[in-house]
């Protein structure tokens, strides 16, 4: 594959990933929080030559980190959003995505994807031949991210049409170290899914050594986390709900999350 992936963790559970492809050495940096974790994964990549910085959102636990990188590499690129570049909220960008455009990485393809709902502005960028996508705070493995500026419709329209021609194969790389708990409420509001129970005990102990539980695959988002699995019969049985649309129902398992202690 011409492209490898380093990841670090940043802050308390954010992630840092540099992407570096490996014919050209051209590299980007995805949602760097802080500096320090950057700099420490491009220490780590010797022949990485830092070419681009992609922002997911705008929240500043995934952008923190860009005007200092900008101004120790001031040649690099920064892409956010269309909505984030034109509202001023991605720091340094140079250029704003748009919806399916694409752009490349040394010799590689990367795709964005709007997919709003936690934030207006939230976008995925996703690697089809290499079978990768980084997708932010949207979709974490076993969960999905809190709805601060976007409807249920439009998470539901993120997660299930935008994503959904993605292969079950596709790595999913999410924002944060986030798994543990969210296989919690998980497990909770589908409690016979035993790939889902399997999935939380290799997770518990990946979890007590010390081990990342990013990337998932997008097959195995489909089969246990209940924000993709929101119509099926087991979650509606949980929410006692019966008839309600793919929205309402996504909206009234986000509620139950919101307040999942």
């Amino acid at each position: 594959m011409p492209l490898t992936i380093h990841q670090s963790l940043a802050l308390r559970d954010n992630y840092v990933h540099l992407v570096v492809c490996e014919d050209t050495g051209d590299a980007a940096l995805v949602d760097p929080s802080e500096v320090a974790p950057a700099l420490e994964l491009l220490a780590k990549a010797p022949k990485a030559r830092l070419k681009q910085i992609w922002c997911t959102h705008h929240h500043w636990d995934h952008v923190g980190g860009v005007v200092q990188l900008k101004a120790e590499y001031p040649e690099v690129l920064v892409f956010g959003s269309r909505y984030d570049v034109d509202n001023g909220r991605i720091p340094e960008a140079a250029r704003g995505l748009d919806h399916k455009e694409r752009f490349t990485l040394g010799t590689s393809t990367i795709e964005a994807r709007s997919i709003p709902g936690h934030t207006l502005g939230h976008m995925a960028l996703r690697a089809p031949v290499e079978g990768f996508a980084f997708v932010g705070d949207t979709l974490f493995a076993g969960g999905c991210g809190r709805l601060f500026e976007g409807s249920p419709e439009q998470m539901t329209d993120s997660l299930y049409e935008v994503m959904g021609d993605w292969p079950d194969s596709t790595l999913i790389y999410c924002g944060h170290e986030y798994t543990e708990s969210n296989l919690r409420f998980a497990v909770s509001v589908d409690p016979h899914n035993s790939g889902l129970l399997k999935r939380q005990q290799q997770v518990a102990a990946a979890r007590k050594q010390g081990l990342s539980t990013v990337p998932s695959t997008m097959g195995e988002e489909r089969r246990t986390n209940p924000f993709l699995r929101c119509t099926e019969p087991p979650i509606l049985h949980a929410l006692g709900l019966s008839g309600q649309s793919r929205s309402e129902c996504f909206g009234a398992l986000r509620s139950r999350k919101d307040n999942f202690s």
